[in-house]
């Protein structure tokens, strides 16, 4: 969908961290994986910032890298992109990720879960309106029966000389 290299994701082609070459990550320096102190407190407050600066004019890759940029930065905006392994996170973005992890597992519990309480659930409110239905004809079917019962019925309790009487009108 995105047109990635697999090559960017080394872990799926069973390449190990100690395999891995080092690579220049922004915001994290070379030495204990530590964060630059460059990090802005309200990241949000970045992002207006750098969403104001955006003009109609197109810019070139070229004209974007400075003459200070390192191979490495340049690498990257040409596209070169190598892929970033778990030893080079710090801790508190490790601890970040696990906690991910956990969290979209237990959702996944959780839907799967919720999708099979609804299946029978629908399953049963299935079974309560086939009943329903049933029920229904049977109503039905009563009352279409009713009048010729009711009929029959008040014949009956005249006795058959009270039916020949009432039809021959014999008293």
């Amino acid at each position: 969908m995105w047109g990635l290299d697999p090559s960017c994701f080394p872990a799926l082609l069973g390449v190990s961290d100690e395999e891995q070459s080092v690579v220049y990550v922004p915001g994290i320096s070379t030495e204990g994986n530590i964060r630059s102190r460059h990090k802005t407190v309200n990241p949000k407050a970045d992002v207006k910032l750098k969403t104001s600066r955006v003009t109609a004019t197109p810019v070139s890759m070229e004209s974007i890298k400075g003459a200070g940029d390192s191979v490495d930065e340049q690498s990257f905006c040409r596209g070169e992109i190598k892929s970033a392994s778990l030893k080079d996170l710090c801790l508190e973005d490790k601890r970040r990720i696990a906690n991910l992890i956990k969290e979209l597992a237990r959702v996944s519990e959780e839907k799967e879960v919720t999708e099979e309480r609804l299946k029978a659930e629908q399953e049963s409110f299935e079974k309560k309106i086939r009943q329903l239905e049933e029920q229904n004809e049977l109503i039905i079917k009563e009352r279409e029966a009713m009048p010729t019962a009711l009929t029959y019925a008040s014949y009956g309790s005249l006795g058959i000389c009270g039916v020949l009487s009432s039809v021959l009108d014999f008293e």
